[in-house]
């Protein structure tokens, strides 16, 4: 998660009056591609709940995975990119703050952090406090600007807060739910195209010390936890699908048929037409 000390306290004072301009809560098709621009005077909010890519922002790619939350401040020239088959849903704002007249308007980091290192009711508060925003904006009923603004200051009050409370844990209490969190992020999203460097981030972390502390926590590395979530869901299509094998590999996160292959026998001895066999007949 990104440090709050440099940017919390100006966007609390900043977000005494803010105006929402835009909202809208899209699954991007897996072809929609944004290319690089810039806004002038107004921020720019996304939330990706779902989907794969990248985001592009001051000549920094990020790797999209769900959770992640980035802005873009005026002037920050930004774009993005959907993977193929994976297409990206977020909800976008787009909104300005209050005049700062002869103050500068505060510059935040492009990558806020990603919300699934919170634990699942948080997650689902603040992704609930977007969507409600976007609809609101966009029902276009009496006060639906006041609404949402309210809603998505709301949003930011309890990001800072949240994060807060995370960066507050003793050492012990960060490396489990650290490892908690990463732990849970594969086992929903073992079919995206995750990185070491991706795992690392959702956790605040080097990917090293990331290493050190899921493999004290649970003695194996993040990508064999990973390795092993795409093989138990793996078999478990083999077992009750007649999906071809390229296409259950495709689905666990392995596009390229002979690397899925290789990996299943790997951690099961046989291969996936022989697993399938098997599992079937019994």
């Amino acid at each position: 998660m990104a440090e709050t000390e440099e940017w919390g306290d100006l966007l609390l004072k900043a977000l005494e009056h803010p105006r929402v301009l835009y909202t809208v809560d899209l699954a991007w098709t897996p072809s929609r591609s944004i290319e690089a621009h810039s806004h002038d005077s107004f921020y720019q909010l996304d939330f990706f709940y779902g989907g794969y890519g990248k985001v592009a922002a001051r000549k920094k790619v990020y790797s999209v995975t769900p959770g992640d939350v980035f802005i873009a401040n005026p002037t920050d020239e930004h774009e993005f990119h959907a993977a193929p088959h994976l297409p990206l849903q977020g909800i976008t704002y787009k909104f300005a703050l209050r005049d700062f007249k002869d103050e500068k308007l505060p510059v935040m980091p492009n990558y806020l952090g990603n919300l699934a290192v919170l634990p699942g009711p948080r997650q689902r508060e603040l992704h609930d406090l977007l969507r409600r925003g976007s609809a609101e904006y966009n029902h276009q009923r009496r006060g639906h600007q006041q609404a949402s603004s309210m809603l998505l200051g709301l949003f930011f009050v309890l990001l800072l807060r949240y994060l807060e409370e995370r960066r507050s844990l003793s050492p012990e209490e960060a490396s489990r739910g650290v490892s908690k969190a990463v732990q849970d992020y594969i086992q929903r999203c073992y079919h995206l195209p995750l990185t070491l460097a991706d795992l690392g981030r959702l956790a605040g972390l080097h990917p090293r010390y990331l290493c050190q502390r899921f493999s004290n926590e649970t003695g194996k590395s993040p990508m064999q936890a990973l390795t092993e979530a795409r093989i138990d869901a793996a078999k478990k299509l083999l077992g009750t699908t007649h999906l071809p094998v390229s296409r259950i590999g495709t689905q666990v996160g392995y596009p390229d048929v002979f690397h899925f292959s290789k990996r299943f026998k790997q951690l099961t001895g046989k291969s996936p037409k022989q697993f399938r066999a098997e599992a079937q007949k019994a």
